[in-house]
């Protein structure tokens, strides 16, 4: 301690300071110490050395040591800085807080539809309070922002019963699709009571494709990929196809897909092919909820591709279950991949496979075994076996896989209760060697 710093120490001190006979020994001791390490370095000079204290300590009362002490501490209490670094991100809003609405109409023309997405639910669900940054977003300079603004608009003004469907529903993407719950199955069966973005799919499209899934408390336990035809087509053959329903399973990017249909399912068809247009809509009336809470859409983005529905379906699948936010949302995606024998639902479960959460983890596991073929039990057998495959193995065995697993011989079509079809890019052509055993839909 220099005798500058013993200076400094005792103006620092409150106001019931030591006596001056302690400032001159402190002074003393610090001009020898001084004296005795003349070439100390700049950053030791700050700080007592112990051979200074025990000399010092050896020479002053009780009580005029504890008043030292305080002194010391109350020195290096006052030297530290005022003014922290924050350890936020700046402008970011601090744990817990809430994102400004401002930032989220920005976010509403975001590139990523997940971001635009997540934004439109959170301003949704700040109900009447947004209405003034709403009306003033109508003039934003970005079309999406006043796009999204105006939609916002329209929710708020909306019939109450819409309200609840908007509640219990939201957007994955800008191709019209979609999740619903099963809480307003019922209501969306309404036209009339649908939100503008659904209708494009469930009202005006052929047809479009529908994951329910089915969950017991938080636990998913079945889902089910179904293709909806709405509407009666004539093809340019004359050749007629009515509205139908069926099961669906994607067979690679190559071989199309295989339908089947469940024998507990002819009651809900007959139902729906006698329902007036839209039947789209109609089809979440009719269909069974139970166990069902939860329904993703897609619908056809190629008009002359029979199975563009399917392989949409499959893409907000993937995107759903790597990046949704809902943890139920996510893990009914992750689910419903195992019905897709696709390198992408693969990819896609392996990944999940790093979630920090033991549901998902599970659910990724068990969607790997379903549709990577692996006959130990252990856990990483089926990404060992999918990572020894070379790329252009990979689609044959997954193909090869689903011919083999869960089929059991049956008569064929029109003599017993149905047949495996299988559809590609040429002519729709039916088997009936194998069937999919409904013991084993899930």
């Amino acid at each position: 301690m220099t005798p500058e710093e013993v200076e400094s120490l005792f103006h620092r001190l409150p106001p019931v300071r030591p006596s001056p006979d302690l400032r001159e020994r402190l002074l003393r001791e610090a001009r020898k110490e001084a004296a005795l390490s003349p070439l100390r370095p700049p950053e030791a000079q700050s700080k007592p050395s112990v051979h200074f204290l025990k000399r010092f300590w050896g020479s002053v009362p009780l009580a005029a040591s504890l008043i030292a002490i305080l002194a010391i501490v109350v020195t290096i209490i006052i030297g530290i800085p005022h003014s922290r670094p924050n350890p936020l991100t700046p402008g970011a809003p601090p744990s817990g807080q809430e994102t400004p609405v401002e930032k989220l109409i920005e976010e509403l023309g975001a590139e990523d539809p997940q971001v635009r997405a997540r934004a439109f639910r959170n301003l949704l669900d700040k109900g009447e309070s947004i209405r003034p940054a709403l009306e003033k977003a109508l003039s934003h300079s970005d079309a999406e922002v006043r796009g999204r603004a105006r939609e916002l608009l329209v929710h708020l003004n909306c019939d109450p019963k819409q309200k609840k469907i908007l509640e219990h529903s939201g957007r994955l993407g800008d191709d019209g699709s979609f999740w619903i719950a099963s809480d307003v199955f019922d209501l969306v069966s309404n036209p009339k009571y649908l939100p503008e973005w659904m209708k494009p799919t469930l009202v005006d499209s052929v047809d479009f494709v529908v994951a329910f899934v089915d969950f017991e408390g938080t636990n998913v336990t079945r889902s089910q990929i179904v293709h909806v035809n709405c509407k009666t087509v004539v093809a340019a053959s004359g050749l007629v196809f009515p509205p139908y329903l069926h099961m669906v399973e994607l067979l690679g990017s190559k071989n199309g897909v295989s339908m089947w249909v469940e024998p507990d399912q002819n009651a809900l068809i007959a139902q729906f092919t006698a329902m007036a247009e839209p039947r789209g809509p109609g089809l979440f009336q009719l269909w069974s909820r139970g166990r069902t809470q939860l329904a993703i859409v897609a619908k056809r983005t190629e008009a002359n591709n029979l199975i563009s529905a399917i392989t949409n379906l499959l893409s907000v699948l993937s995107k759903t279950a790597s990046s949704e936010e809902k943890l139920t949302l996510r893990a009914a995606a992750l689910h419903a991949l195992r019905h897709f024998f696709h390198p992408t639902s693969v990819e896609t479960a392996i990944k999940a496979l790093e979630d920090p959460r033991k549901d998902i983890r599970d659910i990724a596991q068990n969607t790997l075994r379903w549709i990577v073929r692996v006959p130990e039990k252990d856990s990483d057998a089926p990404v060992r076996k999918w990572k020894s495959l070379k790329e252009e193995e990979r689609e044959s065995h997954l193909l090869n896989w689903h011919e083999f697993r869960g089929k059991t011989p049956v008569p064929p079509p029109g003599k017993g209760k149905g047949s495996l079809a299988v559809a590609g890019n040429g002519p729709q052509k039916e088997i009936h060697e194998l069937r999919r055993s409904p013991s084993k839909s899930t």
